[in-house]
């Protein structure tokens, strides 16, 4: 998929049916290589919200890749399909910019932080669900 290379919303918790876990999937399974959703170069400030996103399992591909700051990724399912059945990405969230925050449902993993020293003083919230969670069930962790 094409990176966003401008601030967005995408509100998936706005469609009907939405009851705390997603009914919006994105679906790499067609893919043969590369991420879900990119949250580019001047994608800053943008907002992530109620998506399902698997099957991104491409060499190093993500469900979602930031790359800018200042994001609010929440409400997500990262690695699960709507049915319930495990449809893993090769990464869950991978960051590399700075300011982000990650509010995920099950199994959301933050996947890697990377920071320059510049980005040390800066900070990534990322708050996410232990293994074994289910999409409607799910068990929040702190780290950052």
């Amino acid at each position: 998929m094409p990176p966003i290379t401008r601030p967005v919303v995408i509100d998936a918790t706005t469609q009907t049916g939405f009851a705390g876990t997603p009914v919006v999937e994105i679906d790499g399974s067609k893919l043969a290589n590369g991420d879900g959703l990119v949250l580019g170069a001047n994608s800053t400030g943008s907002t992530i919200k109620g998506l399902d996103i698997v099957n991104f399992t491409g060499a190093n591909a993500a469900g979602i890749d930031i790359t800018s700051n200042n994001n609010v990724v929440q409400t997500d399912v990262v690695g699960i399909a709507l049915n319930g059945n495990a449809a893993k990405n090769t990464q869950g969230v991978l960051i590399d910019a700075s300011n982000n925050t990650i509010a995920a449902l099950a199994p959301a993993r933050v996947t890697r932080l990377r920071t320059t020293p510049m980005q040390r003083s800066m900070s990534t919230t990322a708050v996410a669900t232990r293994s074994g969670a289910t999409r409607s069930t799910p068990m929040v962790r702190g780290s950052s």
